[in-house]
């Protein structure tokens, strides 16, 4: 994941970060959010109401960063392919079609 991460200004790559995800790293891994938010090619995506609304909508029962990933990640009229997910526990997007790429830890 850093070699993306580092990768990513030069290739002009963008690498979006659900706030939500960005709570339960940090609950995770004390103090990883403060690190995560200095890095430029990261940029955090924040929740919306409107976004709750189509989360609880398109996957009511999982948990609110996974759901988060899956509103953000979905096809959209202006992203018609929808967002790549990378994450280790790829699992937890089986059920939806996304497109995900799982990553080591």
């Amino acid at each position: 994941m850093s070699a993306i991460v580092a990768s990513a200004p030069n290739l002009k790559l963008p690498l979006y970060a659900p706030v939500t995800c960005l709570d339960a790293a940090d609950r995770i891994c004390p103090g990883i959010v403060q690190h995560i938010g200095r890095l430029p090619a990261i940029e955090p995506l924040e929740l919306t109401f409107a976004d709750l609304l189509r989360l609880r909508h398109r996957a009511p029962h999982v948990a609110l960063d996974v759901a988060h990933v899956i509103a953000l990640a979905l096809p959209t009229p202006t992203m018609p392919g929808g967002l790549a997910v990378a994450t280790v526990v790829p699992e937890l997007y089986a059920d939806f079609d996304l497109h995900v790429n799982p990553i080591g830890e």
